[in-house]
């Protein structure tokens, strides 16, 4: 899955709209939205940020052991 699919992934399933999700992140109301159009990649600290602000826990799985590291 494509970072900016979580992203939309992500605002749906919490049921706020991405003018919320931006705001409880402190950023600006139209945040999520320039994130979304942009045409690069959003970083990691960016998604556990809107995964927290619409409270999901970002978390990275080692596809051979199935180690899970939770990022906070």
């Amino acid at each position: 899955m494509k970072p900016t699919d979580a992203i939309r992934e992500m605002v749906a399933g919490s049921g706020k709209n991405a003018t919320v999700v931006s705001q409880d992140m402190g950023r600006s109301g139209e945040y999520i939205r320039s994130t979304l159009a942009n045409s690069r990649h959003p970083s990691m600290s960016v998604l556990n940020a809107v995964a927290k602000a619409c409270g999901y826990d970002a978390e990275l799985v080692n596809e051979k052991t199935g180690e899970v590291i939770r990022i906070k």
